[in-house]
């Protein structure tokens, strides 16, 4: 059988600029990221915040690395 694949767009200005809940939103969409898709979402809020995406990202996300190298981004996880 072959897999379903859903396709959502939305614009990264349509996002809230706080990164909180920017990421909130993101991981609402997906609950896994690759890290080169989420680096576009990230980079306005980055640059408002004088960061980089890589450390806004390391706050918000889980960096991980698949078995086929593929780094990935999950929330998380705050008790």
């Amino acid at each position: 059988g072959s897999a379903c694949i859903r396709v959502t767009y939305f614009a990264s200005s349509e996002l809230p600029i706080d990164p909180a809940a920017r990421f909130a939103k993101l991981f609402e969409v997906t609950s896994r990221w690759e890290y080169s898709r989420l680096e576009v979402y990230v980079e306005e809020s980055a640059k408002a915040l004088g960061v980089t995406t890589a450390e806004l990202i390391v706050k918000y996300g889980r960096l991980s690395v698949d078995d086929k190298g593929l780094r990935l981004v999950t929330p998380l996880i705050v008790d």
